[in-house]
């Protein structure tokens, strides 16, 4: 990243490794600069609410949660965020239900992670 810090990504979220400590960054595959600028122009981008994990209710769709304002996210990156040493203290910023999502603890950005997509019927 631009400011030092290393990321870990499966396509879907992002978060700074030294809260998710995977056991080597030896075999992980380097995103090109310009993705790494794209997260972090996603860390700083402006947001209209933001969200404890406690305030999240489970989703419809299987393996999801939902916040207050109806974004749709990925079951298994609540639980791994909520698995986290910063847990109690990490905010989800969002703005609209297809908009990224940026982690924030103590008021640092830790991650972005992409919405899931609402059915048809619900956008």
């Amino acid at each position: 990243m631009p400011d030092g810090r290393t990321f870990v990504t499966d396509g879907g979220v992002s978060i700074d490794a030294a809260l998710v400590k995977p056991a080597t960054l030896e075999k992980l595959e380097k995103l090109p600069p310009a993705s790494a600028t794209l997260i972090a122009r996603h860390l700083t981008s402006p947001y209209d609410t933001e969200t404890a994990l406690s305030d999240l209710k489970p989703g419809k769709q299987p393996n999801t949660f939902i916040t207050p304002t109806g974004v749709i996210l990925n079951g298994n990156y609540i639980t791994l965020l909520k698995s986290m040493p910063v847990a109690g203290r990490t905010r989800l910023r969002t703005k609209g239900k297809t908009d990224i999502v940026v982690v924030v603890a103590d008021e640092k950005a830790i991650g972005v992670m992409m919405p899931i997509q609402p059915p048809q019927s619900e956008r």
